[in-house]
């Protein structure tokens, strides 16, 4: 290592192309210690489901009040994380994502960012899917309550045809009444 040309003076030029290039690579940006930090992760608040429910509605008060478009970002991004946190009971997706969008709008730096749009791509699909389920469950519902009219139909239309086959069966007999009178006076 002693014989690299960084250790010998006739190593001089090439010593100060090194440093001159690191920076060169500094002052462009490109060294991994002078980067922009990365942004936070979303991080979801470990609350109670009791707990959600208030946060909600006081950043909702808050973000009503708010004209500061970087404090309006970070409360629509926490508004996003409450909607959809595990502890929620009702969770609203519909809601979330648009917060989320709100928040790209305020914020299109961070709106643009990977898990942004990752995370705006899964709400899009949930609500999509949670829209189809509430309408085949409403569709359910419609077919359910036709299908117990129908039985109810069904036992009427019975009942009027175990009547009908009594007055038949009461026809007949009569008819075979009738019929040996016929006889008896022929």
């Amino acid at each position: 290592m002693l014989n690299s040309p960084w250790f010998t003076v006739a190593g001089r030029g090439s010593r100060l192309r090194v440093c001159l290039f690191g920076l060169l690579l500094g002052f462009l940006g490109c060294t991994p210690g002078l980067k922009d930090p990365a942004p936070a992760p979303l991080t979801v608040p470990e609350l109670t489901a009791e707990a959600v429910a208030e946060k909600i509605a006081s950043i909702t008060r808050e973000l009503a009040q708010t004209a500061e478009p970087a404090l309006r970002a970070e409360l629509l991004l926490t508004l996003t994380l409450l909607y959809t946190h595990p502890d929620n009971p009702v969770p609203d997706y519909a809601r979330a994502l648009e917060c989320l969008r709100q928040y790209a709008r305020h914020d299109p730096q961070a709106g643009a960012s990977g898990d942004i749009r990752r995370l705006t791509a899964l709400l899009a699909a949930v609500t999509e899917k949670t829209d189809r389920l509430s309408r085949l469950a409403e569709e359910n519902h419609r077919l359910a309550a036709e299908g117990h009219a129908l039985d109810l139909k069904i036992q009427e239309l019975e009942r009027d045809n175990r009547s009908m086959k009594a007055v038949i069966e009461k026809l007949k007999n009569l008819d075979i009444r009738l019929e040996r009178r016929r006889n008896r006076l022929e």
